[in-house]
């Protein structure tokens, strides 16, 4: 991913007179003593008091700057054909600029940016045409009043290498095909889409479904590939394939709601198990082993919940939305108190559910179907669920997902809770 951070530099230009100009103007000079990684340096080889090259410091030792530059070479300081890092001296600086970095963009990421532009050369020799003027004209140019250094600089600060979080094995399983192998960068075609498809889901979320393997792609296997734990070549692979074919599953369709001929007539507990039901089937997606998403959050459901008048914000309960929905629509009780932030106390006694546990850890044999049990976890954070029969629970907010919600997801177990239960309500009818 890259960030656009031209607005930390003085102006935007390919005049290193103009550059130097601004940042005078915009007091973002500094002494050479004070030079520091991530610096801008302007350069006045012929000392007539104008600049006439740039480039980013990568290093400071003693008197001398390390710098990355663009379009210069051993040969020819200032229209060398080349990114390379080069050694300075302050008899050669005219400007130091101090570019003002925040925790977005910090010094080493515009470092770590430049550092990887090294070896870019312009094609043919000695002709200026170079990607980096490329993108800053808008279009292909080349000639003697087109040169390069300043727009590197300028490039630099547009494409910024922001530092990618580690990817983390998905929950659940993935219900598209799976490509064979091998593929690798310059791969086309069908099979090359399915695999940007499968590490979009993953987690990559960005590549664009092309059908090329790209650049792009081949650093999203790599990603993919050191979550999973395997060789870290770019190449999909036997073991990649091996990998992702782990997660593959069919997706069975969605049951069709049954409307109950005759919902008055239910009580108080099947209308909160077909509720339940109802809401899993509508804004859940079904698993092979269960009847709600078990894995990454679901907008359909987080707009669900806003429906209901529930806010998604994360210091509020998904747990609690959750309960409070399925009671609200069951219609079991109107002015059922809400459990949405975690210090929100549980209703102690309500008119239309009787508490018939309160303080201790309930048997499996003291619930019943459409029990909600409250308690606290280890954490001290608390959270609600319902007791669907059979020694099975569901819950919603596990792994601290929104609308994550479990349908016969575990069995209850009094180790779950141990000594942290609070109480059980049972709704009456």
């Amino acid at each position: 991913m890259t960030i656009n951070a031209i607005n930390l530099l003085p102006v935007k230009t390919a005049s290193c007179s103009v550059m130097g100009d601004y940042a005078i103007k915009k007091k973002m000079t500094v002494p050479y003593s004070k030079a520091r990684r991530g610096d801008v340096v302007l350069y006045d080889f012929n000392h007539n008091g104008t600049s006439d090259h740039t480039g980013i410091i990568y290093r400071v030792e003693g008197s001398k700057i390390y710098v990355v530059e663009g379009n210069t070479s051993t040969s020819n300081d200032c229209n060398g054909g080349a990114v390379m890092k080069r050694v300075r001296t302050k008899s050669q600086v005219n400007y130091i600029i101090r570019p003002k970095y925040d925790k977005t963009v910090t010094a080493d990421m515009i470092v770590k940016t430049a550092l990887h532009q090294v070896g870019v050369k312009e094609s043919p020799r000695n002709s200026n045409k170079v990607k980096y003027n490329t993108w800053f004209y808008g279009r292909v140019v080349q000639g003697d009043k087109y040169p390069w250094c300043c727009t590197f600089v300028c490039w630099c600060f547009a494409h910024v290498e922001a530092p990618e979080l580690e990817l983390t094995k998905p929950l659940g399983k993935y219900g598209l095909d799976i490509p064979k192998p091998t593929l690798k960068h310059g791969s086309k075609g069908k099979s090359v889409k399915q695999l940007q498809k499968f590490l979009n889901w993953y987690g990559c979320k960005k590549l664009k479904l092309d059908g090329k393997y790209g650049d792009n792609t081949e650093h999203q296997v790599k990603r993919f590939q050191k979550a999973e734990g395997i060789k870290t070549d770019g190449v999909y692979g036997s073991q990649s394939y091996k990998a992702a074919k782990a997660y593959k599953a069919e997706i069975k369709k969605p049951k069709p709601e049954q409307p109950a001929k005759d919902p008055d007539k239910k009580n108080a507990a099947a209308k909160l198990i077909a509720k339940m039901d109802l809401f899993a089937w509508k804004y859940g997606t079904p698993k092979k082993n269960y009847a709600y998403k078990t894995g990454r959050p679901r907008n359909a459901c987080k707009e669900a919940m806003r429906s209901y008048g529930y806010d998604t914000k994360p210091e509020y309960s998904d747990c609690g939305n959750f309960v409070n929905t399925v009671v609200r629509k069951s219609g079991v009780d109107k002015h059922f108190t809400s459990l949405h932030a975690v210090k929100t106390p549980f209703p102690k006694k309500e008119d239309k559910f009787n508490i018939v546990i309160s303080g201790r850890v309930p048997k499996v044999k003291e619930l019943k179907a459409g029990d909600i049990i409250r308690y606290k976890k280890k954490g001290g954070d608390q959270h609600a669920m319902f007791y669907y029969g059979g020694g099975k629970i569901c819950d919603a907010g596990h792994y601290n997902r929104f609308g994550n919600i479990r349908k016969n997801d575990f069995r209850y177990k009094r180790s779950n809770v141990k000594k942290n239960t609070i109480q059980v309500l049972r709704a009456k009818g």
